[in-house]
């Protein structure tokens, strides 16, 4: 399975990568013109985003790429909490605050079991699909969303090292 990480910070993603390796191919981008064209060479499990690029907002990147139908897990990495919430609406799976430290004993562990879930959580929700579909269906796509993001929020409270918004 391939995880693409997009971030100009060379030490965040690098501590990804480390976190990662033995398990993952991990590709890394430093803006948000590479990760489109990995994304359109590659399939990818999960995509680790920053949101500060120097190309723009990693919150334009998730959105463009939720609307071409990418639903794998998009997981957010920043340093700014004020904006966790607005990344749950535009469909984000969840977010890690940095810094991230390289320490084996409490970051490393954190974002491969996050990865893990988060991937495993992703292959079940689509064999669950026809459930979220019922309920757009139902009550519209707002509704879809919040069912979502419920779901993750629950996942979030279950995992160390992740914020959820209040």
């Amino acid at each position: 399975q391939s995880v693409l990480v997009v971030d100009d910070d060379d030490f965040v993603a690098e501590a990804i990568q480390i976190c990662l390796a033995d398990e993952y191919t991990i590709l890394l981008a430093g803006t948000i013109e590479e990760a489109r064209k990995l994304m359109a060479e590659m399939e990818f499990s999960l995509v680790f985003l920053d949101l500060g690029l120097p190309d723009g907002d990693g919150k334009d990147l998730l959105l463009s790429i939720r609307a071409d139908g990418f639903e794998e897990p998009v997981i957010i990495i920043s340093g700014d909490h004020s904006r966790t919430a607005e990344m749950f609406i535009a469909s984000a799976t969840c977010t890690i605050i940095k810094p991230i430290s390289l320490s084996v004993d409490a970051e490393d562990a954190g974002v491969l079991a996050i990865t893990r879930r988060a991937i495993t959580h992703a292959h079940r929700s689509k064999q669950c699909s026809v459930t979220s579909d019922r309920v757009a269906d139902l009550y519209g796509t707002s509704a879809k969303r919040i069912t979502q993001a419920v779901k993750w929020v629950e996942l979030i409270q279950k995992t160390s090292g992740i914020t959820n918004p209040q």
